[in-house]
């Protein structure tokens, strides 16, 4: 019996790496985690500039998922720069207004 649970809590904290909790309605998921299209300098800044802007205006339980992400390599580039400051600006805000419309 020891021995199950053991595998168990293993197989919990295994598959818990890969989950993040869902921030906003399921029809937004794709360009919140993918955005619009666009080179693939772009489209990088774009997630990393939305999983920052989630992480900052998210509730405690999100926050423990997602962090600052800016890819020190790339931040000097136009390209990379302008996805992740327009992402960052438009995940923070569409995140701050799902929780509070949901809280209300």
């Amino acid at each position: 019996m020891k021995k199950v649970l053991i595998i168990i809590i293993m197989a919990c904290m295994v598959s818990s790496c890969q989950f993040k909790p869902r921030v906003g309605s399921p029809w937004m998921q794709k360009l919140l985690y993918e955005g619009p299209e666009g080179p693939p300098k772009f489209r990088q800044g774009w997630r990393d500039g939305c999983e920052t802007g989630i992480a900052g205006s998210s509730n405690r339980l999100q926050r423990g998922f997602y962090k600052f992400k800016q890819d020190y390599k790339l931040a000097q580039d136009s390209t990379y720069y302008a996805g992740w400051k327009v992402a960052y600006n438009y995940c923070q805000r569409y995140v701050f207004q799902y929780l509070r419309r949901n809280i209300i």
